[in-house]
């Protein structure tokens, strides 16, 4: 035991807390849940080059507020404009489809230069019970790591706007939805068309209704094993980049909620062994999603945990330190048994090669290191 550490302590403790920056679907369920009228902009496809690609979303409150982001400049603004009026019974409309064309070459339109094109729908979400249920639904399962369907039925005709929240695990139960699916849409239809990539799909036979469907995978969750200085500049840099961040270290003075208030997840350990093995980590699926950064205080820790990593179906581990020190660790491993297939997951220096020195500089290079690896692998 590490000294000064009672002998009854719980081997792990885990301090909770609202993250600064919810998954939008949670933050729209959220202001749902507190009787708030909202417009929902998304982005259903794009052609050319656009800031911001299909599945981009943004919402505007009847008081002005607006969360998310669908690429800023012009684009952004006219959805914001359409979602307030909308909200202000413009022609009694729930929905409307915007039509923003980028390829502008006047001077005056230099954020519109982009070259292509894109659709938005922009909709009006109503704080009723059964609109509540289907972000509700949507929130649980990004909270609990489940891959979720979300299904939106487009303007047309006399329809109402319809969204629906599908569970792929039990696609004939039709998910959770705020009324029925037309006859000749059902819940599988939906499932195979999001699988086979389809983002908006036509129903012919219920009258060419259109429906866009999205996949909402589990976020991608940064763990930072170690919580010194590096460390607190990299949740903050991480959680700006839309990751989950979970803090993990042994010292309660510096894994606390006062120094990691960007942190959705701080877990106290009562070591570095036996991490994925602790209650607090038993609902953690580590897969591909899964970012691994070993930040510690010191070299054996760094090691422990690094083998650790490495048994986990991991997408990234990254490891801090030198070219030497991580040679050091390597050479211990490989008399271990360690292989040099093992070692080559390794992002080891740690973060993109941009000269950082300082903390700041160090967390930026890490988190550009992990954006750059999500990116390829969308």
């Amino acid at each position: 035991m590490p000294c000064g550490r009672s002998q009854t302590k719980p081997r792990h403790t885990e301090q909770s807390g609202e993250p600064l920056m919810p998954h939008i679907m949670e933050r729209i369920a959220q202001l749902l849940e507190g009787g708030e009228r909202l417009a929902l902009a998304t982005i259903l496809h794009q052609d050319g080059s656009t800031p911001r690609t299909a599945g981009a979303r943004m919402f505007v409150t009847a008081d002005g507020r607006s969360e998310g982001t669908i690429g800023g400049g012009l684009a952004e603004a006219m959805a914001q404009r359409l979602g307030r009026e909308l909200l202000a019974g413009k022609n009694d409309a729930q929905a409307e489809l915007l039509n923003v064309d980028m390829s502008s070459s006047k001077p005056s339109d230099m954020d519109m230069i982009c070259g292509g094109s894109l659709e938005a729908y922009v909709e009006v979400l109503e704080p009723k019970p059964e609109t509540v249920a289907v972000f509700a639904a949507c929130a649980d399962a990004i909270r609990q790591g489940r891959t979720a369907l979300f299904a939106t039925r487009l303007p047309g005709g006399k329809a109402r706007p319809t969204h629906c929240a599908l569970d792929p695990a039990t696609p004939e139960q039709g998910g959770t939805c705020d009324g029925a699916l037309p006859d000749s849409v059902d819940a599988s239809k939906i499932l195979d068309a999001a699988q086979n990539g389809t983002w908006v799909v036509t129903a012919p036979a219920a009258g060419g209704e259109r429906w866009f469907v999205e996949t909402l995978s589990p976020p991608d969750t940064v763990y930072l094993f170690g919580a010194g200085h590096v460390a607190q500049t990299t949740a903050v840099v991480a959680a700006q980049a839309d990751f989950r961040v979970t803090v993990l270290d042994d010292r309660p003075e510096f894994a606390n909620r006062e120094r990691y208030p960007d942190a959705h997840r701080i877990i106290v350990l009562d070591s570095f062994e036996g991490i994925f093995q602790s209650p607090e980590m038993a609902n953690d699926r580590i897969a591909e999603n899964s970012y691994l950064v070993i930040v510690t205080r010191g070299h054996s820790h760094d090691g422990l945990v690094l083998r650790q990593a490495l048994a986990t179906g991991a997408g990234y581990v990254g490891m801090i330190g030198s070219s030497s020190k991580r040679e050091t660790i390597y050479q211990a491993m490989r008399e271990d048994g360690y292989t040099d297939d093992d070692l080559a997951r390794v992002h080891s220096p740690i973060g993109l090669s941009i000269g950082a020195q300082t903390p700041g500089e160090i967390a930026v290079s890490i988190v550009a290191e992990l954006v750059q690896h999500r990116r390829q692998n969308d």
